[in-house]
Parts: C-alpha cells; sequence; structure tokens
C-alpha cells in the first residue's frame, strides 16, 4: 500500500530589500551659520579696506595694493557661501576714513606741535567732519545691507523665499554705487566690479534669480563716481606739477 506523505509548501522566493531612502542634508546649525556668515563678513572688509586703501594710495603703493584687492573681491565673489557677506565691503571701506578722521582730528588748519629737544613741527590738517561724515554712512548701509542679506538666508533655508530670489551681489552693488554718488568715490570699485559679477550670475541662473536692473544701476552711479574720482586726481595732479 503505497504511503501518501503530505505535500510541503515551497518557500516563498527571497525578495530585494527595500531601497534605502538617501539622508535628508543636514542644515549647518544656527551657530555655524552665524560663525561663518562673520568670517566672510570680515574677509569682505579687509577686502574695503584695501580697496580704499588702494584708491587713496593710487600714485604711491596703491598701485600694486589696488589690483590685488580687486582680485581677491573678485574670488570672494565666485564663492555662493560668501556672497551674503559681501556688505563687508562697505564696512571695511569705513576703516580708513575713520583713520584719517583721527588723524585730522584738530584741523582744519595749521597744527603745530612743540618738539622734545626743542622746536616744533607744523602740519596742515584737513577738517575730519567729511571723513566720519562717510565712513558713519558706509557702516550704517553696511549694517542694514548685511541684515537683510542674512534675514534672505533665512528665509531660503526655511524654504519660505520666492520663486525667485534678489541676487545679493546686486543688492550690494546698487548701495555701494548710491555711496560712491555721495562722495565715497573708493566705493564706487567695489560697486563696479560686484554689479558685473551679479548680472553674470543672474544671466547664468537662467531665471532663478532676479536683480539685474539693481546691479546695472549700481554699474552706471559706480562708474560715475569712478569718472568724479579719476577727474579728482587729475586735477590734483595737474595742480601739483
Amino acid at each position: 500500500m503505497p504511503v501518501i506523505r503530505p505535500r510541503t509548501s515551497l518557500p516563498p522566493p527571497p525578495t530585494a530589500p527595500p531601497p534605502i531612502a538617501p539622508l535628508p542634508a543636514v542644515a549647518p546649525s544656527p551657530p555655524t551659520a552665524w560663525f561663518a556668515a562673520w568670517a566672510w563678513f570680515v574677509a569682505w572688509a579687509l577686502t574695503g579696506s584695501a580697496v580704499v586703501l588702494g584708491v587713496f594710495g593710487i600714485l604711491t603703493i596703491g598701485l600694486f595694493v589696488l589690483p590685488v584687492a580687486i582680485i581677491v573681491a573678485v574670488l570672494l565673489a565666485l564663492r555662493p557661501s560668501a556672497r551674503g557677506s559681501a556688505a563687508g565691503l562697505l564696512c571695511g571701506a569705513a576703516l580708513p576714513l575713520l583713520v584719517a578722521a583721527y588723524a585730522n582730528r584738530n584741523g582744519p588748519g595749521v597744527v603745530c606741535d612743540t618738539l622734545s629737544g626743542g622746536g616744533s613741527h607744523c602740519v596742515e590738517e584737513w577738517t575730519p567732519l567729511p571723513f566720519l561724515g562717510v565712513a558713519l554712512i558706509l557702516v550704517v548701509t553696511s549694517a542694514g545691507t548685511f541684515a537683510y542679506l542674512r534675514r534672505q538666508a533665512r528665509r531660503r533655508a526655511e524654504g519660505r523665499l520666492p520663486p525667485n530670489p534678489t541676487n545679493s551681489l546686486a543688492v550690494v552693488s546698487l548701495f555701494a554705487g548710491t555711496v560712491a554718488l555721495i562722495g565715497c568715490n573708493p566705493a564706487a570699485v567695489i560697486g563696479l566690479v560686484l554689479g558685473l559679477q551679479a548680472r553674470h550670475d543672474i544671466r547664468a541662473s537662467a531665471g532663478a534669480e532676479t536683480g539685474d536692473r539693481l546691479a546695472l544701476g549700481g554699474i552706471v552711479m559706480s562708474a560715475i563716481g569712478l569718472a568724479e574720482a579719476v577727474t579728482l586726481y587729475a586735477v590734483l595732479w595737474l595742480h601739483r606739477n
């Protein structure tokens, strides 16, 4: 008599493991982002100080300092992480002006100091008010621009930024061009460099960023301020010779 064995079910074929979801991008912590923003701000400020020193000393050491400062500014502008702190350029441009205001604190007029060995040393000083006024305008403009760009960066990180954000370099270029028109001609170099870079970035973004008119306005005003500076230096050079 044949033996009937129970039918055993075959095990199910092995299934492929579920795909592993990619880890979400970790946004930098607020302290890290704050430190990075201020580090780039200091780098921009040092560059701005070098630009102003180069313009003021264009007939001497500025001839070598200004090209290096412009190259550093372009390199910083090419780094996306540094663009949000580009307002530091204006703050750095105020530092040499504050030094000039302090150096002429006893002006205007001829100021004489009595030497320890006898005799006196006289020097003609300018009024410090124009240097101080322009420096304060630069500091206030830099602080306001930096606060605006930091707020824009936070909104971008939170996903609350408009679909087409304004290019940060275009904003700084516009402010620099405005400051250049009211008397701080060294800011014209800053506005011109950043404005050209901003227009290049906006065109390369294919509509993802806006602010082309802001950058164009910064370029035009900076060009006018630069022309004023060149004319002033030409008149001073002709007067000396």
